[in-house]
């Protein structure tokens, strides 16, 4: 008889000691609220993400109070501050003004060469072990290892497969990044990617064409949840060998690999 096999990635842990609530709003400098922005103390699980209307909620335990929280989202100005200093910018102020981050357009290559097409990743679909998120903390990410051995690659879509959702819809946010040490380092997308589904099973596919993304080197491909998405569960296929599993369990948690199992992430791409 077959048997089904789960493996939780990470599990989420909220009962900090001495803690307090800090609750604020992140907006731009025409006070515009900044939908799924990162805020976190950089190397520890604490951390959240902002909702659709900018605010948030983050649990502070007991901390060194010159220890640093990072606020960051693509489209803007990464901004630093010790503890100290952000607690009473809350308390004073109730939110954060982050700045415009311009950034040069890349430079769009023509070719044309007729480009091949292939697959890279894991393809299983396999339901008799499943991989996936045991809570939905905001922040968390995971994903797997893109082998990229033609340059440059263009990433036309990315798909992986669900074996049981519990949710009414996911949401997450894509990210791809660059790798050093044999660890994801820099995020390589220049503006947010966001999608959602409502399936339930089955296999899921995101076009990622109009975001011309090229790539020429390994890369980190992940989904991270930047939503409360309520009372559910979710469980991705996977298998015992493929690529490697890289997650976190906040924004700017240290990022950790699994390499005793593989999920069924994969991307389409053309060189």
């Amino acid at each position: 008889m077959s048997k089904l096999f789960f493996i939780p990635i990470f599990m989420f842990f909220s009962s900090f000691i001495y803690s307090q609530s800090i609750n604020g709003r992140i907006v731009d400098s025409l006070n515009v609220p900044i939908q799924y922005t990162n805020i976190g103390i950089k190397g520890q699980d604490i951390g959240t993400v902002s909702d659709e209307n900018g605010y948030f909620s983050l649990i502070l335990p007991n901390l060194n109070q010159d220890s640093k929280i990072i606020i960051s989202n693509i489209s803007y100005k990464v901004k630093e501050y010790s503890i100290k200093d952000f607690i009473s910018l809350i308390n004073t102020k109730k939110q954060i003004i982050l700045e415009e981050n311009y950034q040069q357009l890349e430079e769009v290559v023509i070719t044309s060469k007729k480009l091949k097409k292939d697959n890279k990743g894991n393809r299983t679909k396999s339901s008799l072990i499943a991989a996936g998120f045991k809570n939905n903390s905001l922040g968390s990410e995971v994903g797997i290892k893109i082998r990229i051995k033609d340059k440059p690659t263009h990433i036309d879509s990315f798909n992986f497969f669900i074996t049981s959702c519990k949710y009414d819809t996911l949401f997450f946010r894509l990210n791809i990044y660059s790798l050093k040490d044999d660890m994801p380092y820099e995020n390589l997308l220049s503006e947010n990617i966001y999608f959602s589904t409502d399936i339930k099973k089955g296999k899921v596919s995101i076009d990622l064409t109009k975001y011309n993304i090229v790539v020429d080197q390994d890369v980190v491909i992940t989904i991270e949840y930047v939503k409360e998405l309520g009372e559910g569960g979710l469980n991705f296929s996977g298998s015992l060998i493929g690529n490697k599993i890289y997650h976190r369990q906040t924004s700017f948690s240290e990022w950790k690999k699994t390499s005793t199992v593989s999920l069924g992430f994969n991307v389409d791409v053309r060189y």
